[in-house]
């Protein structure tokens, strides 16, 4: 007597389960609620080289071995930093080159074990 009303049950319940179509939902995204920009001249520093950086950002020098322009704009709010690097060019454009080649290769190993 049970398993037939079991077996009633699960038809019954299949029947039901599948009249339904499922509708596809939209990709949702992150949203980065900002203020309005300001930006600064990176001027004041001495650098040979010259770009307006935003207000959220906090400059920190980078020493390296005989490279002293080098600087990280670092965005505390958003956990981010971007480095600046800086290079003069003396008919050495090949060798610079791969060097940055390497040098993304290099990082390419870090970002792979990113998560």
């Amino acid at each position: 007597m049970y398993n037939k009303i079991i077996y009633i049950l699960l038809i019954i319940g299949v029947l039901t389960a599948c009249t339904k179509s499922s509708t596809p939902r939209p990709y949702g995204y992150f949203r980065i609620n900002l203020a309005t920009p300001e930006y600064h001249p990176l001027d004041s520093l001495g650098l040979p080289y010259q770009f307006e950086r935003s207000g959220y950002s906090v400059i920190t020098a980078r020493y390296q071995e005989g490279e002293k322009y080098w600087i990280d704009l670092k965005y505390p709010h958003l956990n981010a930093s971007l480095h600046c690097s800086y290079k003069s060019v003396h008919g050495n454009l090949l060798e610079l080159s791969e060097d940055s080649r390497k040098y993304v290769y290099k990082h390419t190993v870090m970002a792979d074990g990113i998560g």
